[in-house]
């Protein structure tokens, strides 16, 4: 479950940070109200590949963490073995990844450096999108 997410200097938000309650949540707004964005974070959060213009004008980096609750950590920690990461401490998940105008990307899960791939791969196991482009991933085997 999503417990915390904090975003800084991602599109055109400069700072938010966000707690989110057990059960289901519901993100509603007007066009406009940055309802894309918190799921573009969450995407980096997955492992989606970026590039440096999702920074924020005037900012020389970007930034999006969150913390991830696990009430059964057996299956993430068997994924974070296999990748060679930390274990999740009391079933949290702690993702981060910043990406920097003038220096390359950083990617830190439970405080040690991590790879995109490595990303990728703990992503398949928290989120799941749904949205309008959907048909399109019907077409891939996997």
């Amino acid at each position: 479950m999503l417990q915390s997410l904090r975003i800084r200097n991602l599109a055109l938000l400069e700072e938010v940070s966000l707690d989110f309650e057990a059960g289901f949540t519901a993100v509603t707004g007007e066009t406009g109200a940055g309802k894309s964005i918190l799921l573009g974070a969450l995407s980096l959060l997955a492992g989606e590949r970026a590039d440096k213009s999702v920074i924020r004008q005037g900012a020389t980096a970007c930034e999006v963490e969150a913390a991830l609750y696990f009430e059964d950590p057996t299956q993430i920690a068997g994924v974070l073995g296999a990748l060679e990461l930390p274990p999740c401490e009391e079933g949290l998940l702690i993702i981060k990844r910043s990406l920097a105008r003038e220096k390359a990307p950083k990617i830190t899960i439970n405080g040690s450096l991590a790879t995109l791939s490595a990303l990728q791969r703990l992503g398949e196991h928290w989120v799941d999108f749904h949205g309008p482009s959907e048909p399109r991933r019907l077409l891939k085997e996997s």
